[in-house]
């Protein structure tokens, strides 16, 4: 009878020696596109926002067709605003935010534009979810969706702080808010 179970514990840990090989995979992965990454960042270049904007809009609508996403407020065709990493790493911040509230049971995200006097440019996201855990906005987590790995809001705080930007986030009377705060590319119109 001893003997019975071997075969299981053999099972077993074969799969958990997949598992770690996998682990071990995903970190190598992430390392790499960390690295990647980082050497996008050294300078902030200027990006289009309303193309962007629009291009994740269209991404995340396809993807998310039981959700409404609307641009409540037009944005200049010619704004730009400064980006460690230009638009390639606006996309992705944007794609995380919308993406997040799309994922909330949210059944609109509004996106809203802004310039203040010190040519600093707000994105706001706005979804009728039922917006951030308490646990993330006390910090004890931070990751927005169960099973998440928390990564994502993290990723948009660094990516936006590396931009000479503010990220900040938190709930509205109903739903979840997030805004970007990010530097307006010089010479661009008023």
């Amino acid at each position: 009878m001893a003997g019975q179970g071997k075969p299981e514990l053999n099972d077993v840990a074969q799969r958990l020696l997949g598992d770690l090989r996998r682990i071990r995979f995903l970190a190598v992965e992430v390392k790499d596109r960390a690295m990647g990454d980082l050497a996008t960042l050294n300078e902030r270049r200027a990006a289009h926002l309303e193309g962007v904007v629009l291009r994740t809009m269209d991404r995340l609508g396809a993807l998310h067709p039981e959700v409404s996403l609307q641009l409540s407020t037009p944005v200049s065709p010619g704004l730009r605003v400064l980006v460690a990493g230009g638009e390639a790493t606006l996309e992705r911040m944007l794609f995380n935010l919308v993406g997040n509230a799309c994922e909330s049971q949210a059944r609109t995200v509004d996106i809203r534009v802004d310039l203040d006097r010190e040519d600093r440019v707000r994105v706001h996201i706005n979804d009728d979810g039922p917006g951030f855990p308490r646990a993330v906005l006390s910090g004890q987590t931070s990751s927005t969706k169960a099973g998440g790995t928390g990564v994502g809001l993290s990723v948009v705080r660094g990516l936006t702080e590396a931009s000479g930007g503010f990220f900040w986030f938190g709930n509205r009377e109903r739903g979840g808010r997030a805004v970007l705060t990010l530097l307006r590319a010089p010479g661009d119109p008023r």
